[in-house]
């Protein structure tokens, strides 16, 4: 924020009084705001008294303020009629001038004199205080409030109570075509522009749960309702990323008790409503407070059948798997359950092995499912190269399995668990029944997106040459099959007038049409396990966060976190040659560690150090040839005190490499 010198006792003496200032002559008048006309009043600022007066009236006329800062134009008249877009760089070079200038009046005089400009806030519980006074029948408009909301005086907390404030009101209550307006013309700003306006506007809502402890509601709710419109924008803009808009006041468990929130969530004001102020990690919360919830109904009526009647009702959702036939097991399994069951905890049982799943054997479940679910061989999934991403293999109807893998990914959401299963953004679009097109294509595939750019942008000679028509060709089983875009598409060409339809309906096909019945039954699958309403806080982007856990694995924030216990200190000498071997391993060898360790090999939404029950070593006795040991379910490493740094070397490999089942193989 912009920081200089300013006295309380210093008032603008137009906002003093109720009764206009007397006009300044006809010859000093001016109809707009601009850089030229303020740097000539303040040039005055210390010699002329009016030159006070004039800059305090440009700032409290909501007629002045809309005409001013159009974007730049070649007519010949003075002043170009106001439009939605404002002209930036002039009003930010404005607002510089008077934060920067010695002879600039002082902060509050400033906001005083655009409150002047505003009508007084009218809902209850607002919290101004008596040093402003407010413009009597003003009409804000949606030019004027978008001029205020980039001002910098606006990240100085001596202004929320008043400007900011005001500033809210006006927003909350511009009409709906104002509204409108005042959208378009936030989405015409950059991205570092935009940023300033929603900056001062997360700023207003940390102040209003700081200072007022959440007592405010009325304050809150047109605060976080301002904040909704910005969002509105950036989904139809994408100008910042999602989480730009999360507000560390409200994702903080010392100020925010985010159980009350979801209880309130359809009785009363709640930030689930507002879930683009949620960070991931408090959305999961939200997540695991359903979940939990759903879990014990379930062991409720579970316990219910098997007091009061005859039947047997397992409290948990029990997978007996032999290992190596986990894919139709789980299949099975799977299939003769019904939606309730699902919505158990879950256990995991490999036949033939002693394990009690604690947590560790279905993390190792998952791990093992999913890599043999995605193996290209097995004919689910194709593989890009270029994105390291998998998608649905159009060739294969195999239901079971596709909405196998849907399941997968709702029961390890359901249960806390991280996948390590790389699809493209657009699967997660989808399964938010957000539509997916053109403009997701470089980030599906890059390389043809690429050659579609040369397509769309070459003359019609180059067109003519490519020889392109409205089918498309793919290999399926080692033959070439050709689908029609359109209606006799392998005889109509694409022309420089038509091209764009091609484009249009070759990645409607790729993305949507050729995988429908795949993609139908995954997301039958995964809904049918996770499709509460907390799942709808999520964005598509966090919810491959959710699923596939963070991607930095930052092994300094896990030997920071790190416990010690029977004997074992950070200062121990094995444990400090534990640790630097461990940062010296390649990263396929650091995922094995961690997957040895807690039965994955991905960080939760937070990183490393937020692993549930944290990370723990052990001293598992004296020198010894005994191997590296773990309970995954606790992420607890029992670790022999061996007595050179190159036996630990040799034995921890040796574990790490070896570490499948419950017992090495």
């Amino acid at each position: 924020g912009y920081r200089y010198g300013y006295s309380t006792r210093m008032q603008d003496t137009s906002s003093s009084q109720s009764t206009a200032p007397p006009p300044l002559p006809s010859s000093e008048a001016h109809d707009v705001i601009s850089l030229p006309i303020v740097e000539e009043l303040l040039n005055r600022f210390e010699t002329d008294e009016r030159a006070h007066l004039h800059i305090r009236q440009l700032w409290r006329s909501v007629d002045i303020i809309t005409r001013s800062f159009p974007p730049q134009s070649t007519s010949s008249s003075p002043y170009a009629q106001p439009t939605d877009a404002i002209d930036l760089n002039h009003l930010e070079r404005c607002y510089n001038l008077l934060a920067t200038s010695p002879n600039a009046p002082k902060l509050l005089v400033l906001a005083h004199a655009m409150c002047r400009s505003l009508p007084k806030p009218t809902l209850t519980h607002f919290r101004t205080d008596n040093t402003a006074v407010w413009g009597e029948n003003v009409q804000p408009s949606a030019r004027q409030v978008a001029i205020l909301s980039f001002c910098p005086f606006l990240m100085e907390p001596e202004c929320h109570t008043n400007l900011s404030i005001g500033l809210l009101s006006a927003i909350h209550n511009l009409s709906k075509p104002d509204k409108k307006q005042f959208m378009d013309i936030l989405s015409t700003f950059s991205k570092e522009h935009f940023l300033t306006v929603l900056r001062a506007f997360k700023q207003w809502l940390t102040l209003e749960i700081c200072q007022h402890e959440l007592q405010s509601i009325s304050a809150l709710q047109v605060a976080c309702n301002a904040t909704a419109l910005l969002f509105e924008v950036n989904q139809s803009t994408r100008i910042v990323k999602v989480s730009e808009f999360y507000n560390d006041a409200v994702n903080s468990s010392e100020m925010i008790n985010i159980q009350d929130h979801y209880v309130r969530w359809n009785s009363g004001f709640s930030f689930c409503q507002y879930p683009f102020l949620l960070d991931t990690h408090s959305k999961s919360l939200v997540l695991q407070i359903e979940n939990q919830l759903q879990m014990r109904h379930e062991l409720s009526n579970a316990m219910f059948m098997q007091v009061f009647s005859a039947q047997f009702a397992s409290p948990f959702l029990v997978l007996n798997i032999r290992r190596d036939h986990i894919v139709q097991d789980t299949i099975i399994r799977l299939q003769s359950f019904d939606e309730r069951d699902l919505k158990k905890p879950l256990k995991v049982v490999f036949e033939g092995e002693d394990a009690v799943d604690e947590g560790g054997v279905q993390k190792e479940f998952f791990q093992i499912l999913i890599r043999e679910l995605f193996d290209v061989n097995f004919g689910m999934f194709t593989y890009n190269e270029t994105t390291n991403r998998f998608w649905f293999n159009p060739a294969s109807l195999d239901e079971g399995e596709f909405a196998l893998v849907g399941s997968l990914l709702g029961l390890a959401i359901y249960n806390g668990v991280i996948l390590d299963v790389h699809f493209p953004l657009i699967v997660y679009k989808k399964l938010m029944n957000e539509s997916v097109g053109a403009e997701d294509l470089s980030s599906f595939d890059p390389v043809l997106a690429q050659s579609f750019r040369y397509l769309l942008a070459c003359d019609e000679q180059e067109l003519e040459l490519l020889d392109v028509h409205f089918e498309i060709s793919s290999e399926r089983f080692g033959e070439v099959v050709t689908h029609e875009l359109k209606p006799d598409g392998a005889n109509i060409l694409v022309t420089a007038e038509n091209r764009q339809e091609y484009f249009e309906l070759y990645v409607n096909y790729v993305m949507n049409e050729s995988v429908s019945k795949q993609f139908d039954l995954f997301a039958a699958g995964f809904k049918k396990v996770c499709g509460g309403k907390a799942l709808r806080l999520f964005q598509p982007e966090e919810l491959e966060l959710l699923i596939c856990g963070s991607p930095d694995l930052d092994f300094v924030a896990l030997e920071r976190c790190c416990k010690y216990d029977s004997g074992y200190t950070p200062t121990t000498p094995i444990i400090r040659d534990f640790w630097d071997i461990i940062h010296n391993l390649p990263l396929d060898k650091k995922k094995s560690f961690l997957f040895f360790c807690t039965g994955s090999d991905r960080a939760p939404i937070r990183g490393l150090a937020h692993l549930p029950h944290g990370f723990t070593i052990s001293r598992n006795g004296p020198n010894s040839s005994v191997l590296p040991t773990a309970h995954t379910c606790f992420n607890h490493l029992l670790l022999p005190e061996y007595d050179s740094r190159e036996k630990l070397y040799k034995l921890l490999t040796l574990a790490i490499d070896n570490a499948e089942g419950f017992g090495l193989r």
